[in-house]
């Protein structure tokens, strides 16, 4: 790692300001996660948060589960593309990026409960999509199947897209 510095000042609340050249560089957007870490030798580190791997991390297990128990495809995506999944598509989908609609849907906080085609979605005939988030949207989750998916399955998916966000929430 390059070690470069900049002297910053804090402002009169506490505030310094990232140069342009560092969020560039390590690509940190606004609303990104920040961790700030005090460290024992009176450091202070501050580090980009990988919403991505924290969904995958927290998420894989519970997309299991859910895969085991309805028997449908299952797939988790951070918004703009497919994470991790269980079931056939997993491999399929895994890495690809979700649709413009489905992008849409997933940030203003939408679920999605149809055809597959009204939101330029691949893989099945049907889905249902339910966003994950907290204060911030972190993803969704999206069942696949070739017939219309329950309603009482609809509802599982959205009780675990609101279990995920709340794990994830403390960033």
């Amino acid at each position: 790692m390059k070690v470069t510095g900049i002297i910053r000042k804090l402002d009169m609340l506490g505030r310094i300001v990232i140069p342009r050249e560092y969020r560039k560089m390590l690509k940190i957007k606004e609303a990104d996660p920040l961790e700030i870490i005090a460290m024992d030798n009176g450091d202070i580190l501050v580090r980009k948060v990988d919403i991505a791997a924290e969904l995958v991390g927290s998420g894989q297990s519970i997309v299991d589960e859910v895969h085991q128990m309805l028997g449908i495809d299952v797939m988790l995506t951070d918004g703009d593309k497919y994470l991790a999944g269980a079931g056939v598509l997993k491999s399929q989908l895994t890495g690809t990026i979700l649709s413009s609609k489905a992008q849409g849907l997933i940030e203003h906080r939408k679920c999605f409960n149809g055809r597959s085609n009204e939101i330029s979605l691949d893989g099945a005939d049907y889905v249902w999509l339910c966003p994950v988030f907290g204060s911030d949207v972190f993803g969704s989750l999206i069942l696949f199947a070739d017939k219309p998916i329950e309603a009482a399955d609809g509802r599982v998916l959205q009780l675990t897209a609101k279990i995920l966000g709340n794990s994830i929430q403390r960033f």
